[in-house]
């Protein structure tokens, strides 16, 4: 069976979707070598016409940094994966039309040039997977705004209607889509994370101080969705308290709120702003921290909770899609429905650390996600549904 994986964001410039195909095409053909897995993306010129279409949507604030990721981790990753990058819509087509399964993800870029450009006529089954959540909780710019409105929208709907399957990673999106969809075309199959720990890659990072109490990371894109605001706030606050000097602040990450980052770092010594860090170094910074803090005001399935889970670590997070689905509050972090109760949760653990017990955090992360079994999922759903 041949499956084609697009997006039009090419591996390379990271993030969850590059991340999300390259964990499930890896391991969907370690375990069934049977499968003909191909990775579909624009290439470095084409994608770059489509940035500067978002850097004047979103009036200048966009990442266009295109090599986060080396080419060496990526095909470590990608044994007996095709990788393609395409010069055009042409060439997209062509490579599609000779898979029997083509996944894209429900971008609403993406959904256009299936359905304008190249046509469901002209391909084989089609599956949208919801990695972009379809309702954003928390609105505040013009942009999150217009989403709302366009990603609920009829003419949306009627874009991917002709899709043989929708693969939702929550349960809001999963009830969202049964309003207007056939419930069943709509399969959930959650994320999977499968890091692996190279200790000869695991370098000591001398920023991280031992001698403070708790090491708090923060990680993800810096833009409005993952709620920087609200982060900035919660450092001060606790900084200006008497826990400045009991706790430091890891914060990863690039995007376009990037210099309220700088600034923060600047204004405390207790924050150590690293930056974005390479997938095949992320391992080292979830061992380095107790605790992850989440801020975002909309997420789909987030990776970064499913991996420090994995690592044992609690995580305090907004009570929202995605991240209620991965926490179970009071045992392996906190869900809060507001700035003040995540300020009062933080201060809790700082307290007591100890109120969460790490390998308890880790049998849970390995029972209820299970790589082995999320991978025979997205195998059935494949080989059996399509």
């Amino acid at each position: 069976m041949r499956i084609a994986l697009f997006t039009y964001s090419m591996l390379e410039l990271g993030g969850g979707v590059a991340k999300y195909y390259i964990e499930v095409a890896g391991g969907l053909k370690k375990k069934y070598p049977n499968l003909e897995l191909s990775i579909v993306t624009f290439d470095e010129k084409l994608l770059s016409k489509i940035l500067f279409l978002y850097f004047i949507y979103f009036w200048g604030n966009q990442d266009t940094n295109l090599n986060k990721e080396t080419s060496t981790f990526i095909k470590e990753k990608l044994k007996g994966i095709y990788y393609h990058k395409v010069k055009s819509i042409q060439e997209l087509k062509k490579i599609l039309q000779e898979s029997d399964v083509v996944y894209s993800t429900n971008n609403l870029l993406e959904v256009l040039i299936i359905k304008f450009l190249i046509g469901y006529k002209n391909l084989p089954a089609i599956v949208y997977g919801f990695h972009i959540p379809m309702f954003y909780p928390f609105t505040k710019s013009i942009q999150s705004i217009l989403h709302n409105f366009i990603y609920n929208s009829k003419m949306y709907f009627h874009a991917i209607s002709p899709a043989k399957k929708f693969h939702v990673l929550n349960e809001y999106d999963k009830n969202l889509l049964k309003k207007s969809l056939p419930s069943q075309r709509i399969i959930k199959i959650h994320n999977l994370s499968n890091l692996s720990i190279n200790s000869s890659r695991i370098v000591k990072d001398k920023k991280v101080n031992k001698n403070k109490n708790i090491n708090i990371l923060w990680a993800g894109r810096l833009t409005e969705q993952k709620g920087i605001d609200d982060l900035v706030t919660i450092v001060d606050i606790l900084n200006k308290s008497r826990y400045e000097n009991s706790i430091i602040w890891n914060i990863v990450g690039e995007g376009d709120l990037r210099n309220d980052i700088v600034r923060l770092a600047k204004r405390w010594d207790n924050v150590y702003f690293r930056g974005y860090i390479r997938n095949d170094r992320i391992s080292k910074i979830y061992r380095e921290n107790n605790i992850l803090i989440v801020t975002s005001k909309w997420e789909s399935f987030p990776y970064v909770i499913l991996e420090a889970q994995s690592f044992g670590l609690p995580v305090i997070s907004y009570n929202i899609p995605g991240c209620k689905d991965i926490i179970l509050n009071n045992k392996s972090g906190y869900l809060v429905k507001d700035k003040a109760q995540f300020i009062k949760r933080l201060i809790q653990y700082i307290d007591k650390p100890a109120v969460f017990d790490k390998a308890s955090i880790l049998a849970y992360s390995k029972k209820k996600f299970s790589v082995e079994l999320t991978l025979d999922k997205f195998y059935s759903f494949f080989t059996k549904n399509l």
